[in-house]
């Protein structure tokens, strides 16, 4: 998939439906796995830091996604 502006909208999708396949098996077994990789004391604190760690890229791809296009420039955009 070039970023050359001809993206097509099957393009998105595709990759939507592989995003969603993997988040519907990733989400519920890291739910398992938190409470069998920490001791009783610890299962809170592991759990807050997973959903913390999982929220970072919400907030850091979009950051990270401007600069890019702020420094570099979009693909449809020659300098």
């Amino acid at each position: 998939m070039p970023l050359s502006g001809h993206e097509a909208v099957w393009h998105f999708v595709v990759l939507q439906a592989a995003y969603g396949t993997a988040e519907a098996f990733f989400t519920p077994s890291i739910a398992g796995f938190v409470p069998q990789l920490v001791d009783d004391g610890g299962v809170r604190q592991a759990n807050a830091l997973v959903r913390m760690t999982a929220s970072l890229p919400l907030v850091a791809g979009p950051v990270l996604g401007g600069l890019l296009i702020a420094f570099v420039g979009s693909a449809g955009h020659h300098r």
